[in-house]
């Protein structure tokens, strides 16, 4: 099975934002203060499938970098997806632990989703 790398070009901004521990500090922080409307998630699937990443949580997270001097401006509009979907990977690896991670992060990975669909045939 050939699985293509990753070929999304990124910024700087991005680059440096995605290597950080930015993600795991927001999502910790974020699922503390926020257990209460998070705690309704009984499972990864039903966060994935529910939970949606909202103006609020974005802003949330950008103010959080801003103590990093990431500057937010400078991210690409076809980038704000992909970090948005670590923004909701991390606040399940909160709740959820590495598995919350994985199924939140590859839900739209196609690729991968292929090859599963694959294997599952053989």
């Amino acid at each position: 099975i050939f699985m293509q790398g990753d070929t999304l070009k990124f910024g700087q901004v991005a680059q440096k934002l995605i290597s950080s521990s930015s993600f795991s500090d927001f999502g910790y922080t974020y699922s503390m203060q926020n257990i209460d409307n998070l705690s309704k998630y009984k499972t990864p699937k039903q966060f994935i499938n529910e939970y949606i990443v909202t103006d609020f949580e974005w802003s949330s997270f950008t103010n959080f970098i801003k103590k990093d001097s990431f500057k937010i401006n400078q991210i690409l509009p076809k980038e704000k997806t992909i970090i948005t979907d670590y923004i909701k990977a991390s606040i399940a690896r909160q709740l959820f632990k590495t598995p919350g991670f994985v199924e939140s992060i590859n839900q739209k990975n196609t690729t991968l989703n292929a090859a599963i669909k694959y294997i599952s045939t053989l």
